[in-house]
């Protein structure tokens, strides 16, 4: 099997990781206690990530009920854009962002740092799954993407008789033959396209 494709096969799977996540983040325990998940990455921190979590806490208390359910809807984007691999670019970069946030507020940075301590947190790692999403261009395989953002090409115009070549160099014999002769060479123009086919 191709590596685009073992690749779009981690987005999709992570899409349904990502779906369940989201699943749990309707729920009305997550809206009643969004502050609590926060307050509790700074249990046993350090002076600086309790003050970084507490930055978060004194920006989501104006209207805690607003960023659960921002999250929640962003969870729901991320899961649907891998899944159908729709605007995949821009969730790796959504992603990255919010697993970044989630694992420096709600995860403390993984800490605290101590004997006992197990793990780094799971935020961590998805932050490096969407980064080998974008850099293995998941989206070449299996999604939306493939068809909605299809990249057109360049083409080069004979400026006499209006010929498209996807070459330069074959644009200009023509125009040089065609202004010479003023008639066209069936050589040259062989090597000529459409504008449909080169979008």
């Amino acid at each position: 099997m191709e590596s685009t494709k073992k690749f779009a096969i981690l987005r999709i799977v992570f899409g349904f990781i990502w779906a369940i996540d989201s699943f749990f983040k309707w729920q009305p325990d997550f809206f009643r206690n969004f502050i609590d998940y926060l307050a509790s990455g700074a249990e046993e921190q350090s002076v600086l990530v309790q003050k970084w979590v507490h930055l978060w806490i004194s920006i989501i208390g104006i209207n805690p009920h607003f960023f659960a359910v921002f999250v929640a809807l962003a969870e729901t984007a991320l899961a649907l854009s891998l899944v159908f691999g729709i605007f995949t670019r821009l969730a790796c970069y959504g992603g990255i962002t919010l697993s970044f946030i989630i694992w420096s507020t709600a995860e403390g940075f993984g800490g605290p740092y101590k004997a006992g301590s197990t793990d780094i947190g799971t935020a961590v790692i998805y932050i490096l799954v969407f980064a080998a999403l974008l850099i293995s261009k998941s989206w070449e395989e299996w999604s939306m993407d493939k068809y909605l953002f299809k990249p057109k090409r360049h083409y080069y115009k004979c400026n006499e008789c209006g010929l498209l070549y996807l070459d330069k160099n074959m644009a200009e014999k023509c125009q040089v033959w065609c202004s010479e002769h003023k008639s066209c060479n069936l050589d040259i123009i062989n090597y000529a396209v459409t504008e449909e086919s080169v979008n």
